[in-house]
């Protein structure tokens, strides 16, 4: 995994859990008001980062499963983990570009109930999984 991916993830899990991290931390609640704004680009472009990086590893992912598959299954799992935080972080940006599309608005929404309840959860996974995968880069 690259560096510039495990960075992105773990920033993007503190963003997503921010709620979590605000009652254990109060502290970090001055951090999460200055994200704040930028939340639906940063999810935005997380999720198309996420994308790219999914092409990018199914290109050569049988041969990661057969030298690594520990470092392969995290990578993986860190990839869809960041398509869907990118996803939900950025959910009211995509339905003002959508707000014209009856069908994609509908997918938003689905998705949207679907995922958002587990936003923080699934914030924190990034976060250990983005410390799992700084472990093994560094291994």
């Amino acid at each position: 995994m690259d560096f510039l991916f495990i960075i992105i993830l773990i920033l993007l899990g503190l963003v997503a859990a921010s709620t979590f991290f605000a009652k254990k931390l109060p502290q970090t609640k001055t951090i999460v008001d200055l994200v704040q704004p930028y939340v639906g680009w940063t999810g935005l472009i997380s999720m198309v980062l996420g994308i790219f990086w999914l092409v990018r590893m199914i290109a050569y992912i049988g041969a990661l499963l057969k030298h690594a598959p520990i470092s392969a299954l995290v990578s993986l799992a860190s990839v869809l983990i960041m398509i869907v935080l990118g996803f939900l972080l950025s959910q009211k940006l995509i339905k003002q570009f959508s707000k014209d599309n009856k069908k994609a608005d509908e997918f938003v929404q689905k998705m949207n109930d679907k995922f958002l309840p587990f936003q923080e959860k699934i914030g924190l996974a990034a976060v250990g999984l983005g410390l799992a995968g700084l472990v093994l880069a560094i291994i």
